[in-house]
Order: structure tokens, then sequence, then C-alpha cells
């Protein structure tokens, strides 16, 4: 095997040649980081509007049909306050259709 030792460096405009080389290679490295890291928060950025975009329509979504529903809840909750008034009172009031619950959908929190 066979290499090369490296070869002292003969005055100044030598040593600031590599010098120069040095500093333009560092140069280019940092230049290349900050492309990259730019790339990559720009990636993150874009995935994160993506992902609040998905939650936000979504809890719109529920909110307007929670909205919709909101007249059709109040009824059924004055037909059950009624129902309670008149059992309190001895009556025995006939249901028209069972007791249940309007739908419950869960809001996004992830974002």
């Amino acid at each position: 095997m066979h290499f090369h030792l490296p070869k002292p460096l003969h005055g100044w405009r030598a040593f600031a040649g590599e010098v120069g080389i040095i500093v333009i290679g560092v140069l280019i490295a940092l230049t290349a980081e900050q492309l990259v890291e730019a790339a990559h928060w720009r990636s993150e950025v874009r995935d994160f509007r993506k992902a609040v975009d998905h939650e936000l329509g979504r809890n719109f979504g529920i909110y307007a049909t929670t909205m919709q529903n909101r007249a059709c809840v109040q009824r059924r909750l004055s037909d059950l306050q009624a129902l309670l008034d008149g059992s309190a009172t001895g009556h025995q009031p006939h249901l028209r259709v069972p007791i249940g619950r309007p739908a419950n959908y869960t809001y996004y929190f992830s974002v």
C-alpha cells in the first residue's frame, strides 16, 4: 500500500489558499444544511396545516349538525319536562317514543 504524506506549505499565499478552500467548504456545508432545514420545516408546516384543516372541518361539521338538531332536542326536552311534571302530580303519562338521547359527537382536540 502506497500513500503520500502531506507536503509542508510554502509561504503565506499557499496557507491563505488552503484556509480559503476550508472556509468555502464550510460555507457550502452550512448553506446546504440551511436549505435542508428550510425544506424540513416547510414539510412540517404543510402537515400541520393539513391536520388543522381536517380538525376544524370536522369540528365545524359537528357544530353545524348540533345546531340543526337543536330545535328537535329542545322539543324533546320540553316533552320530558312535561313527563316529569306530570309524574310528580301522580299522572301516568304515555310516551310516544322511547326516551333516548341525541347523537353525541366527539370534537377533535389533537392538533
